[in-house]
């Protein structure tokens, strides 16, 4: 039953929102404002790699203890997304997103004025916390907020473009800032960003929360934390263990099967925590498939060309940063033209051709010889890669958050975020393991980065076929909008 403030609280959700004839006039300003966040939680995710060996040497840290500066993060948020956006519907989801935000720029203040490597990897995962709470709530937030399904497309779109393109800018900004000035600047930049947009929402975006209670949450919310976390962390070991390792497997199994209890738990509860009808929706399921093969695929190809242009091109931060300058370019006019043609293509088109086209420059980066250098044997395929993710990630986005209600924003908003970080852990440690040796110490070996991006291109290719897949006949049309 919902109380009498669950009723005040939705209503002026309601109010805010308004309706197609009386659209929210702060509409797109919410937007922007609740972007900013996404964009620095995406940026963080990727400006690390490039100084990654200034942490090193400045902090005195090994390199065992530097990979957990990546994975304190992933397993944070990756374990605690889920859960997080479930908290912004029962809790509000305003509240939760200035948590989320506000707490983003205390750990990054920490992490860059940390003197020793515990306190930084401290930093790095209450980051990772602090993502699981802002992200999904403010994804819910918007899903909430436009009314026409045009605008709702084009701002989902605005959202997965800008989501996609803060991965990217953290390669380059992170060159210029280790460069130019220091690695503890890759961590200030995120203090005003985070911290301006969490007082402005209070002045634009009414409470929302949803009506009635949650009597299996606790239990719930153990298990599917547990269990997340487990499994994200027997991921991460991959690389370093191998799969069949007791490191890799333990984590794993005790992580499937507190996820199976979850299912079980959610099937037989009358007011699950999460709805197993709310996964049976195959335009939100085709929209999971790409988003979470995309980041598999474009995680471990950024992590393996960064290593590669600077272990073995010999590029200094700056010059790695300056060379993913053409992948940007052409990733913004992916969105910008994905976004033009999902009202009249639709979702299916749009997405199909993105992630083919991104295929096709992955395959072009697998079959030749990475002693070419850069401009004959890196820019053809990543000048691809970058249009293909363009296009793909605002399609793949909207997809993945249609007919999302006032009950389910976060929850549907906490799966994709969640879906998105397993995607990168699996492809960091899946195709980082390739090319580096799985349970090795061994020199890096240009030779078998090709057949990382060999994998990679295979990825891309089944989400492109399961999307078309998924959705023929299945509201194939699903995104047309009347012009």
């Amino acid at each position: 039953m919902s109380s009498p403030n669950d009723d005040t609280t939705v209503d002026a959700q309601k109010a805010e929102r308004g309706s197609e004839n009386t659209p929210n006039p702060k509409r797109w300003t919410i937007l922007w404002v609740l972007a900013v966040v996404q964009f620095i939680i995406f940026l963080d995710a990727t400006i690390v790699n490039v100084a990654l060996p200034s942490i090193r040497d400045d902090l005195e840290m090994s390199n065992a203890m530097l990979t957990w500066v990546v994975n304190g993060y992933l397993l944070a948020a990756g374990g605690l997304l889920l859960m997080g956006g479930r908290l912004g519907d029962v809790i509000g989801r305003r509240k939760v997103f200035v948590a989320g935000a506000l707490m983003f720029g205390v750990a990054s203040v920490v992490a860059a004025t940390s003197t020793s490597a515990e306190v930084l990897l401290g930093a790095r995962v209450l980051q990772g916390v602090a993502e699981a709470l802002a992200a999904p709530a403010a994804l819910g937030i918007i899903a909430l907020t436009f009314a026409d399904p045009k605008e709702l497309q084009k701002a989902f779109g605005i959202w997965g473009g800008l989501s996609g393109l803060g991965s990217v800018a953290g390669v380059l900004l992170g060159g210029v800032l280790v460069d130019l000035i220091s690695w503890r600047w890759i961590f200030w930049i995120n203090v005003p960003l985070a911290i301006i947009p969490a007082v402005l929402v209070f002045g634009l975006v009414a409470e929302s929360k949803m009506q009635g209670k949650i009597s299996d949450g606790p239990l719930s919310a153990l298990l599917v934390t547990g269990g997340t976390v487990s499994l994200v962390h027997g991921i991460l070991q991959i690389a370093e263990h191998g799969l069949v390792s007791g490191a890799t497997l333990t984590p794993l199994l005790v992580g499937l099967a507190l996820l199976a209890a979850f299912v079980m738990l959610q099937a037989r509860s009358s007011t699950p925590l999460l709805p197993l009808s709310f996964l049976q929706d195959g335009v939100r399921a085709a929209g999971y498939v790409g988003l979470g093969l995309l980041n598999a695929a474009t995680a471990g190809m950024f992590f393996l060309l960064v290593l590669y242009m600077q272990a073995l091109l010999g590029y200094s931060p700056l010059q790695n940063g300056l060379a993913w300058v053409p992948y940007c370019i052409v990733f913004m006019i992916g969105i910008q033209q994905a976004i033009k043609r999902m009202p009249t293509v639709g979702v299916r088109g749009v997405m199909v051709t993105g992630l083919c086209v991104a295929a096709v420059g992955m395959a072009l980066l697998a079959s030749r010889p990475f002693g070419d250098g850069f401009w004959e044997g890196l820019l053809p395929g990543m000048i691809l890669v970058g249009l293909g993710g363009g296009v793909t990630f605002p399609a793949a986005q909207t997809a993945a958050l249609t007919n999302l209600t006032m009950q389910d924003a976060g929850l549907g908003s906490g799966i994709v975020t969640t879906l998105g970080q397993l995607g990168q852990a699996i492809g960091l440690a899946t195709l980082t393991a390739i090319a580096l040796g799985v349970g090795t110490n061994g020199a890096f070996d240009e030779s078998t980065i090709g057949s990382s991006m060999w994998v990679s291109t295979g990825i891309l290719v089944v989400a492109a076929v399961s999307a078309a897949l998924v959705l023929r006949g299945n509201r194939a049309d699903a995104g047309k909008v009347p012009a």
